[in-house]
């Protein structure tokens, strides 16, 4: 019966964990499938419950070292709730975070919707925030993807076009945008 199934409509990113658990980000929030047995979890955002997810859509997922998932969501961070504050430099550059890559050095690439590119450091947690192409260029500001090329080196996708191949070491830009 429909009202059986899960609410997958609007699924916006897959992870499999280690030990075979699978999480799907959606625009209801987070689910996660055991890989076992069949159970399923389901987590939104509940501003009473400090552990729930951030609000908005979960547009990316990476798992991490130690079993550990990164949850990237239209409106902050994930359960720790790492978040852009306009007061500290070393913050997120936005809330709508789209997509996240394993960066050098423990480090992870976060890319934002509205704000950029990030390179951020987890322990403690700080970001430095990578210019756009020609230090601003509008269409630099939605990052619609991050994948790690052959060489090490991180290709970013952005929205109205174009990649851009960034430097693994140091952020500097590797090349010009290829549209």
């Amino acid at each position: 019966p429909d009202d059986e199934r899960l609410p997958l409509s609007g699924v916006l990113s897959l992870a499999q964990m280690s030990d075979g658990r699978l999480f799907a980000g959606a625009t209801e929030g987070l689910f996660a499938f055991d890989g076992h047995g069949g159970t399923v979890t389901f987590d939104r955002h509940a501003p009473d419950r400090a552990e729930s997810i951030g609000r908005g859509y979960v547009a990316a997922l990476l798992p991490w070292q130690r079993d550990t998932l990164w949850v990237g969501v239209g409106g902050g961070g994930q359960v720790e709730a790492f978040r852009h504050d306009p007061a500290a430099t070393e913050s997120l550059s936005g809330d709508y975070v789209t997509t996240l890559a394993p960066g050098p050095d423990g480090e992870i690439w976060v890319g934002t919707r509205s704000d950029g590119l990030n390179l951020c450091r987890v322990d403690p947690f700080s970001c430095r925030r990578i210019p756009g192409i020609d230090n601003a260029a509008p269409a630099d500001h939605h990052v619609t993807a991050l994948r790690r090329g052959r060489e090490g080196e991180l290709l970013v996708a952005y929205d109205g076009g174009g990649v851009r191949r960034i430097s693994a070491v140091d952020g500097a830009d590797a090349s010009r945008t290829q549209r």
